[in-house]
């Protein structure tokens, strides 16, 4: 995040920071997974991100939901996309973290939405 350590306090600024998570990219890019879990992992292409530390989830310790119907596939699925919603989780908390740093925590309007 180095774009912190590049600003004119007296200015403000715009910065827009997007995460695919929880998005399903394994229909168009099933080389990276369901959820794309191969972000951040440090293979080629696939970035660094040094803060993050992975949270995995096994498919039988989740919830399945009383409307899905309890198999391995869903408990799978399901424990993916807690895996991606953590990485989201911490994301958003490492951007906040150096809002902070830098001296931008009461003065920075974060909208986040998610679709």
């Amino acid at each position: 995040m180095n774009f912190f350590s590049t600003l004119n306090h007296s200015q403000p600024f715009f910065l827009y920071v997007a995460f695919h998570d929880p998005h399903r990219c394994g229909h168009t890019n099933p080389e990276y997974g369901e959820f794309c879990e191969k972000f951040g992992n440090g293979e080629e292409g696939m970035g660094i991100i040094p803060d993050w530390k992975p949270e995995h989830y096994k498919p039988e310790d989740v919830i399945v939901p009383y409307f899905i119907p309890d198999t391995p596939t869903a408990r799978a699925d399901i424990a993916a996309q807690y895996t991606t919603l953590s990485r989201l989780d911490q994301g958003i908390g490492l951007v906040l973290e150096k809002l902070k740093e830098f001296n931008h925590d009461n003065d920075t309007f974060s909208n986040l939405y998610i679709r």
